[in-house]
């Protein structure tokens, strides 16, 4: 959805950004597990201080995404007058990559998805405990997670070529919302498996 969103208000090469950062959370999450640390034992409570990290965050970039749902760099048709359109300053796209880069490492449903991922892909002997397989299975992981970003920034482009500024402004303000919704459904879940309700 990040991507998504930076593709559309800036430009493709945001969006990669953020999604390089992204693969490079989900290479250590799939890592983990794959090779059999410890620190991915659901026992030892790390689930559940990464959903009370997350929520605050979703509830962050909720409110960061309504607050500037109107920003972004606008297009020749935005502002028929001008020839060359102002630009508000830029992130550098390191700046993007650390920002995909934390998104992803702080939520909880990449490393659930990794974890569930591995030891269901173990039970079914797709892969085992051989070196040789592990390795090329983890290597596969960042191409194969980054073709999927590709996708969304490449749908985002065509997206951001039909989309009126208006539009643009109103998906911002949805996707923000989408955000706010997720962390009250991801504490509730909370409160419910410890017993609050």
């Amino acid at each position: 959805m990040a991507v998504f969103q930076t593709t559309l208000n800036y430009n493709h090469w945001a969006g990669y950004s953020i999604g390089f950062g992204a693969i490079c959370a989900e290479a250590i999450y799939c890592g983990g597990p794959l090779f059999g640390l410890g620190l991915m034992d659901e026992s030892s409570g790390i689930f559940d201080i990464m959903y009370l990290l997350f929520i605050p965050i979703l509830v962050f970039l909720g409110i960061l995404s309504l607050v500037n749902r109107k920003k972004g760099i606008p297009t020749d048709d935005a502002v028929p007058h001008l020839q060359q359109p102002p630009q508000p300053k830029r992130k550098s796209y390191f700046a993007y990559m650390v920002y995909g880069f934390l998104l992803c490492i702080s939520n909880p449903m990449t490393l659930i998805f990794w974890t569930q991922a591995t030891i269901t892909l173990q039970k079914q002997e797709v892969i085992n405990q051989d070196p040789a397989v592990l390795t090329a299975f983890f290597l596969g992981v960042p191409p194969g997670t980054f073709a999927l970003y590709a996708v969304f920034v490449l749908l985002a482009l065509k997206s951001r070529k039909k989309m009126k500024p208006v539009w643009r402004e109103r998906m911002n303000a949805l996707i923000g919302i989408i955000f706010i919704v997720i962390a009250v459904y991801l504490l509730i879940s909370y409160l419910f498996k410890h017993g609050y309700f």
